[in-house]
């Protein structure tokens, strides 16, 4: 531990705390008080932000009695002393006042100094113990949830790699959470963009949170910065009307999904430099919606649900848009113009390196529902097959499909989960064993979360998640699968309040130059 001694006046002291973060430790006066002392301060902590871990310092304070003495801990970083935006000098935050420390950690991540001020009341004389403190986040890699608040708003949870959870993220980041229900989770590896701290352009990996408000934010997943929103996503501000469903990596671009369009932009893949990372005009001017599938098979085209024309089309990686048709170009009539139908789900399956969409549809005029599987034809997307459903996927409630383990739609129909096989021709159905699960909680949500990117220094995994809903309280369970298949009791369970609409997987290792990865499955909207 190091000490900084300095008696002074109250004032002095009070001029020193604004000075800049930078302290050489050297004593201004050797004179002792009592041999008064500070012990029990390291000389350096490390805490990570946000998972609720507590800074705790028990000081031992030797040369006069408790009762003789004042306390203060004061929080100091690179910006102390200078001024805000509005012109207003920024002030140490201080931590407490009692002898003992105890301080939960929500700091954006950066180095910081931690100081304690013992004041002996009778002389208002000094001692000034300090510590570095450096704020560390695990922002960068684990599974976030997308989930709607109490209040009908959208917040997010992160169950950490560690499987520690760290609740409401947007509120202890950014002061609040989104307003509106939430629509959509997107990650985007080597995101090009403008760094919000010095000013340059740098490729970054972000997620993106849409409200069905039309509000929505770009973040890195280093510290939660806010990198794009309405004002700066395009070059003209964004009209206000503008939904945007989704932004996500396509090959060597980032591609968005609005109610205006398609739209592309570079992303860093070894192809192109650096740049603001913002869009232009759209590329296909359509209706889009969050049920948008891009696959890699193509080198980054896909296909997408348009709710405007009630129809589904594809796009090859040059965002070239096309009706989903049958190779032989016929088909047109059972994908496109729509009216009455409405899209339940959209999911991606590939086996072998074989891709498949599924979309479920709804006419909601007859209440049938049906799907249709894609197929891949010299990396563009065609339209494979179109089913009436019927069984457990016929009503099902929820939907989710299967990513690399085996050609499976999952649906959650009458409390209980059922995998619907798509290779079989009649879509044969078995019920899921879920192990662990006590009897009478409620199941609402399933999904299929993997990762298997031999480039990354992440674990693989393939797990199967169910999530139940109490009130407003919710419990996820990870189950790890065979062959697509949730086996023994749950590996993992956390629980969180709120209601969980999506879960998506960060990768903290993944950079998109290595084209061998495993995350094609977050790129669909189950």
């Amino acid at each position: 531990m190091k000490h900084l001694t300095k008696y002074l006046c109250m004032a002095a002291t009070i001029g020193l705390l604004t000075a800049c973060f930078s302290d050489d430790s050297t004593p201004l006066d050797d004179v002792d008080v009592n041999e008064i002392s500070v012990t029990g301060l390291e000389e350096n902590y490390v805490m990570t932000s946000y998972v609720g871990e507590h800074l705790t310092i028990n000081p031992t304070i030797e040369g006069y009695k408790d009762s003789e003495l004042e306390y203060q801990w004061l929080l100091i970083n690179e910006k102390t002393g200078t001024e805000d935006s509005n012109g207003d000098k920024i002030e140490p935050v201080v931590l407490g006042t009692d002898k003992n420390l105890d301080y939960e950690v929500n700091l954006a991540p950066g180095s910081y100094q931690i100081r304690l001020y013992t004041t002996v009341k009778a002389t208002g004389l000094q001692l000034i113990s300090y510590a570095s403190l450096a704020i560390q986040t695990e922002f960068s890699q684990g599974f976030y949830i997308l989930k709607e608040t109490a209040d009908g708003n959208t917040e997010l949870d992160l169950v950490t790699k560690d499987f520690d959870m760290a609740p409401n993220l947007l509120e202890a980041t950014q002061g609040e959470a989104m307003t509106g229900k939430p629509v959509n989770l997107c990650q985007n590896y080597n995101m090009y963009c403008i760094n919000p701290d010095n000013d340059e352009m740098e490729s970054v990996t972000a997620l993106t949170v849409t409200t069905d408000q039309k509000e929505f934010k770009v973040m890195r997943t280093t510290d939660l910065k806010q990198i794009f929103n309405k004002e700066n996503i395009i070059f003209d501000p964004m009209d206000a009307n503008e939904q945007v469903y989704g932004i996500n990596q396509a090959s060597y671009y980032s591609i968005m999904f609005t109610s205006a369009g398609i739209y592309m932009t570079a992303a860093d893949g070894g192809f192109s430099g650096p740049t603001a990372g913002m869009f232009g005009m759209p590329d296909v001017e359509m209706s889009c919606s969050p049920y948008y599938v891009i696959d890699f098979a193509t080198n980054g085209g896909g296909s997408v649900w348009d709710p405007e024309s009630h129809s589904l089309t594809a796009f090859d990686y040059n965002l070239q848009a096309s009706p989903l048709i049958r190779t032989d170009r016929t088909g047109a009539d059972v994908t496109q113009n729509q009216t009455n139908y409405e899209c339940l789900h959209c999911g991606f399956n590939c086996i072998n390196n074989q891709s498949r969409h599924v979309y479920i549809m709804k006419d909601v005029t007859t209440g049938n529902r049906y799907i249709y599987l894609t197929t891949l034809y010299r990396r563009n997307t065609y339209l494979g097959s179109y089913d009436q459903l019927s069984g457990h996927m016929a009503t099902a409630s929820y939907y989710a499909t299967n990513g690399k383990s085996a050609t499976y739609t999952y649906c959650l129909d009458g409390g209980k989960v059922y995998a619907c096989n798509l290779s079989t021709g009649n879509y044969e159905e078995v019920e899921l064993q879920l192990q662990g699960i006590a009897s009478g909680e409620n199941i609402v949500y399933i999904a299929n979360q993997f990762w298997n990117d031999a480039y990354s220094q992440d674990e693989p995994f393939d797990y199967f998640i169910v999530g139940t809903q109490n009130g407003q309280n919710y419990k996820l369970y990870f189950y790890e699968t065979i062959g697509g298949v949730p086996t023994g009791e749950p590996v993992k369970t956390v629980s969180g309040t709120g209601t969980v609409k999506k879960v998506r997987y960060m990768s903290a290792t993944f950079n998109s130059y290595n084209w061998m990865f495993g995350y094609h499955a977050f790129n669909a909207n189950d």
